[in-house]
């Protein structure tokens, strides 16, 4: 049950929680998550405490860095990798919970893998300010800080049960003292317990370390003292009762544990001397065999551990090398090792000889093998990546990496085995992986295309695992069309103003019309950005849209001063439509008028959209024919009709912008259909070949502050729809930031138009910009 801790006894803690995958490389958590592979995202939890200066409470910080595997509902246990003293073991051990290795111990018993890392300030082994002995004394204030760490992981996690869940204790050094005291404060929640070159014994001449009591129920807990045989003489004499030194705390702990009846073993490590080696080799099956034993049943109420079945025990003599069944055991049991069962012992007997365990199965094939192009058109070579899990027996040596069958590279090139066998995650004396953790990856730099690629797990005593399933790179096709800004385009004189552009236009020679809302608010340049010329100063109010009809003539939809002009090419206005000055909704009047479209045989079509929200069409000459359309959301009826466009077949597109769709007409005004729910329309440009450009931003509701729909647009984009509504393509641009857009950003895009080869010119309000993209590159 979930208690809640008084506030007293809660040191502020810092929780961060994140995902990952076998390893830290986020690249293969990246992918992972794009791909949806069927392997969730294990954890990894972190809770920090700093130190407290609460008399009782833990004088050093610590932070505890949890690994829980996925597909596990219910936590069965939690294995604790306990660092030892001094500040490198405390920074090496922070890399407990990353081991792969220990990871497929705890993944194959439903097990969390917890990996504490104490903030000590120096090398003292004492009491005093920032020494070890105020953690590894668990009485001292560790031991609540566990709990409590244990009761904040599980809330952080979405695990409850990890605060009731047994324990398998693993400590090195000043870690085994830890978990030695921990196993008689706490006897009922240790599964097992490992001892490598640490207990409680080793520290009787510390005045300051109280011995404490062992209840009848530590002796029911399976251990494993792991001394290396080098310690032996470094705490020579060594009297009894005064014990000192790992070798000779670990040798006394043994008689006087196994004088009790404790399920105690003694394994030597030949090699070595203080530091781990390879005893992960046997540690691992040791505490996969009591775990096996001592475990609740899945989904069990209850977490009381079983008992060990001791029929399958087997003994061997103090300092032997070779173990049989306990029941043919000659000698005095009482003195003997305990091993759990004849695997252990087969695999203890290897150990105390040869100070590893060897291993003849295969590792398993690595797993979710990708191929990734690097560079945009894959000439920076491919990215291989992949996943893998740790052979149980013996973890994982390196990869091999096939390209085509044919092995192309080792990972890594040479396995460091400073401290034990060479492996992928390199060892540190701690038994942790050292910094920084490996990836799974490999940039081939001589691909080529067509190549494919397999990976090969091999485990440390060198056997290999089938190859993985074959992964060939994405060919770097661009298939769709994209386009690039030009930076340099246009080249404007510095005497000539932007402002807010709201239109711009394209005539037969592709020169570029622009139109600003400035002193001189129309502009032309020509294809390659030269300025040619600007005219209008004093002629519209509210510039908003600009249009050039099959004979060159210049069309202005001034909607401050609610009107269409019709000019020359250089500036003489020679029809005005509506009256200048004057607001209305009749023949003769505009409210604020939009955008305007002029047929082939001259007729005029008006979006009258801010004020009104209708459609009017003049003949030729200018001569009022009809209006239709009034403020709706019907078909037929609008919301501010901001921009029209004329098909070869004489059907007519609105863009209803606050309707965020675009409604279709023949001449008449006959309704024919509404393309909803794919943009809020601005602006339309329809080319030669009847495909309709529209340019706008993402459907969206309405908003508290809008005055109309989409303004300010969530984001920017470009469409072209034939004229059946179905899209062709779409192509976005990123949304700039006030006052701060960059070269190819569009804020408030208002306009657009393509010349003869594609190119797309656009303008934007708020960016007061106009710009070119040009189309790049498609290859098949």
């Amino acid at each position: 049950m979930n208690k809640a801790l008084p506030a007293t006894h809660r040191p502020n803690s810092q929780i961060v929680a994140h995902s990952i995958l076998i390893a830290v490389a986020s690249f293969v958590l990246a992918m992972n998550g794009f791909f949806g592979t069927a392997r969730a995202a294990e954890q990894i939890v972190q809770v920090e405490y700093p130190p407290s200066t609460v008399a009782g409470e833990l004088q050093v910080g610590v932070t505890y860095t949890i690994w829980i595997p996925n597909g596990v509902p219910q936590m069965r246990g939690v294995i604790v990798h306990q660092h030892g003293a001094g500040t490198t073991a405390c920074k090496e051990g922070a890399t407990a919970a990353y081991d792969l290795h220990w990871q497929a111990l705890a993944k194959k018993w439903g097990c969390a893998l917890l990996g504490p890392s104490y903030h000590v300030l120096n090398e003292k082994n004492d009491v005093s300010p920032g020494a070890s002995g105020l953690w590894f004394d668990p009485r001292r204030g560790s031991e609540k800080t566990f709990l409590k760490a244990l009761h904040d992981l599980a809330a952080k996690s979405g695990h409850p049960e990890m605060e009731t869940v047994p324990w398998a204790l693993w400590g090195h050094s000043g870690g085994g003292i830890w978990s030695d005291v921990m196993c008689t404060l706490h006897p009922d929640r240790v599964a097992v317990m490992w001892l490598r070159s640490g207990s409680v014994a080793m520290f009787r001449t510390h005045d300051e370390f109280p011995q404490p009591q062992v209840p009848a129920a530590a002796y029911k807990v399976p251990i494993m003292l792991n001394p290396g045989v080098k310690e032996e003489p470094d705490f020579k004499p060594n009297p009894k009762g005064k014990e000192k030194g790992p070798w000779f705390g670990n040798l006394a702990t043994f008689n006087e544990y196994r004088a009790e009846g404790a399920l105690i073993g003694f394994a030597p490590d030949p090699r070595t001397g203080h530091e781990c080696g390879d005893s992960r080799y046997l540690a691992i099956p040791y505490i996969d065999a009591c775990l096996a034993m001592r475990l609740p049943d899945k989904g069990a109420e209850s977490q009381t551990l079983k008992p060990m079945d001791t029929t399958k025990a087997w003994l061997a003599p103090l300092m032997g090398k070779e173990a049989q069944p306990a029941s043919e055991f000659k000698g005095n049991a009482k003195e003997a090792v305990w091993l759990p069962n004849e695997a252990v012992a087969k695999a203890w007997m290897e150990y105390v000889k040869t100070g590893a365990v060897g291993d003849t199965t295969p590792p398993p094939a690595p797993f979710n093998v990708r191929a990734w192009p690097k560079g945009a058109k894959g000439e920076d070579g491919t990215e291989i990546t992949w996943l893998a899990e740790a052979d149980f027996e013996s973890g994982i040596g390196g990869f091999i990496v096939l390209r085509d069958g044919q092995e192309l590279a080792k990972v890594p090139q040479k396995p460091v085995g400073k401290f034990g066998r060479p492996l992928f995650q390199a060892m540190t004396y701690h038994d942790t992986p050292a910094k920084p953790l490996p990836e799974m990856r490999y940039l081939d730099t001589s691909a080529k295309a067509g190549q494919t690629y397999e990976v090969i797990a091999v485990n440390s005593v060198g056997l290999k695992s089938a190859p993985s399933v074959k992964a060939s790179p994405y060919p770097r096709a661009n298939m769709s069309i994209w386009y690039k800004v030009d930076p340099t385009w246009p080249e404007r004189p510095k005497n000539v103003s932007w402002g807010p552009m709201s239109g711009v236009a394209v005539d037969a020679q592709d020169n570029v019309w622009v139109l600003a809302r400035t002193d001189t608010p129309v502009q032309i340049y020509a294809p390659d950005g030269k300025f040619l010329r600007s005219w209008g100063k004093g002629l519209m109010d509210t510039p908003h849209q600009l249009r050039i009809d099959r004979r060159g003539n210049v069309w202005l939809a001034d909607s401050g001063n609610h009107v269409i002009l019709q000019s020359t090419p250089e500036g003489k206005v020679i029809r005005t439509l509506g009256t200048r000055g004057e607001a209305g909704c009749d023949e003769r009047h505009f409210n604020r008028p939009a955008d305007m479209v002029i047929a082939p045989d001259g007729d005029v079509f008006v979006a009258d959209g801010y004020g009104n929200a209708r459609v009017v069409h003049f003949d030729k000459n200018g001569k009022f024919v009809k209006s239709w359309g009034k403020l709706g959301t019907e078909p037929g009826e609008f919301s501010l009709p901001h921009s029209i466009a004329l098909d070869s077949k004489g059907r007519l597109y609105v863009a209803d912008r606050n309707n965020a769709r675009v409604q279709v007409f023949d001449r008449d005004g006959k309704f024919l259909d509404q393309w909803r729910n794919v943009v809020v329309p601005c602006t339309f440009w329809i080319t030669k070949d009847d495909e309709l450009w529209v340019c706008g931003s993402s459907p969206m509701p309405w908003r508290a502050d809008d005055r109309v729909l989409g303004y300010p647009p969530k984001d920017q984009l470009f469409m072209k729809f034939n004229t059946s509504g179905k899209l062709l393509q779409l192509w976005s641009v990123p949304k700039g930031k006030d006052g701060k857009e960059q070269a190819g950003e569009l804020n408030w895009v208002h306009g657009m138009a393509l010349d003869s080869k594609g190119n797309i010119y656009a303008v934007d309000i708020q960016g007061e910009r106009a710009q070119k993209f040009v189309p790049q590159e498609v290859r098949p």
